[in-house]
């Protein structure tokens, strides 16, 4: 289904497309409508946590989604933390890149950034 085709439904259905979005969730993974709520309530968090709504606004000029440059993703948060907990506690980068199983040259890129600042290159 595109999302077309899921507005044109909706607007037939006088629904708002999420809704109608959240009920097909629900039946194409034969969940109870309080577990796809608590599901989705946990799913909202993370990406809240993330950052991803405060990001929003930058993603978007005039209503109109804003395309982002080709390259690598940002290194998630987390995983810059997790790097430099390990830092603290004297381990090397060699121990850190095969108890995280990360590649040693990202241990390595956030090793020597700015507190981390490889998150947002």
């Amino acid at each position: 289904m595109t999302l077309d085709m899921l507005e044109r439904i909706s607007a037939r259905l006088d629904v708002d497309p999420i809704a109608l979005l959240a009920m097909a969730s629900i039946y194409e993974r034969q969940e109870s409508f309080t577990s796809f709520n608590a599901r989705l309530l946990a799913e909202m968090k993370k990406l809240e946590a993330l950052g991803v709504l405060a990001g929003l606004p930058s993603h978007f000029e005039g209503g109109d989604l804003v395309t982002g440059k080709a390259g690598k993703r940002p290194i998630p948060v987390e995983r810059v933390q997790a790097v430099l907990a390990c830092k603290a506690e004297g381990m090397t980068q060699k121990q850190t890149s095969l108890k995280l199983g990360m590649a040693a040259s990202t241990v390595h890129k956030i090793w020597h950034s700015d507190s981390g600042s490889a998150a947002s290159h």
